[in-house]
């Protein structure tokens, strides 16, 4: 347990030294765009690691590998369970979380895309970028949302209802 407690913060520690480091990369060669890009997907990347490492430590502490101590204290063969009952709890927790802030990130998508085509004044250019970030809101919305609703309903017919 120690020894994955130190792996898990030893990998967080490196992605956010890599993402430190792609940001200050960024700041000092600010007009070469192919540099640009490799530390914007370097900070993509490293992100990404970051949110894995918290989400596999949440998953593996209380749904993989679910140890009740107090049951088990000094007995040398404990019996590791699972717990999917936790898992889908976790997991409807996350789309919670993901769906409460992507809403308004999307409704400030949509508004900046109908202020970039109002005032575009006929620039094709300018219309053209308002449509694709328009057209791109609506799809996010609609995945988020569809997958939202998807395991909302899932998990309301699998889960068992609570008695009283």
């Amino acid at each position: 347990e120690v020894i994955i407690t130190f792996i898990t913060y030893l990998l967080g520690a490196f992605a956010t030294l890599m993402i430190v480091r792609a940001g200050i990369k960024m700041v000092t060669k600010g007009g070469n765009e192919e540099e640009m890009g490799k530390q914007k997907t370097a900070i993509a990347l490293a992100s990404a690691g970051l949110v894995l490492t918290y989400l596999g430590s949440i998953f593996i502490d209380k749904v993989f590998y679910r140890v009740d101590k107090e049951v088990y204290t000094g007995i040398s063969g404990i019996q590791i369970s699972t717990d999917p009952a936790k898992g889908v709890s976790e997991i409807v927790g996350i789309t919670n979380f993901i769906v409460s802030f992507v809403g308004p990130i999307a409704v400030l998508a949509l508004m900046a895309a109908a202020l970039m085509y109002i005032t575009a004044g006929g620039e094709e250019g300018q219309t053209e970028k308002a449509k694709r970030i328009l057209i791109a809101t609506v799809i996010g919305i609609a995945i988020i949302y569809g997958a939202f609703a998807v395991i909302s309903t899932v998990v309301a017919g699998k889960l068992p209802t609570p008695t009283t």
